[in-house]
């Protein structure tokens, strides 16, 4: 599981991680935090799908603030 071996820890993390998992930005899944962030948020050239880091980022919290729901409701 991708998201268990990365384990995103931070919003900017998790932006990142959502971003990693699309297409255009799949060959980035095997590096390390600081190779990905250097070039995620840079635009495809070939027209594939990646995620705007503003899209990413906001996405991001609002996958946080539901686990945090999902955490206080059990």
């Amino acid at each position: 599981d991708k998201v268990a071996k990365m384990m995103p820890t931070t919003i900017p993390q998790l932006a990142m991680f959502l971003s990693i998992i699309r297409p255009a930005k799949s060959h980035l899944q095997t590096e390390s935090w600081s190779v990905i962030a250097e070039t995620v948020w840079d635009r495809p050239t070939d027209g594939s799908y990646a995620f705007k880091k503003a899209h990413a980022v906001a996405y991001a919290m609002l996958v946080a603030l539901h686990m945090n729901i999902i955490n206080q409701a059990s």
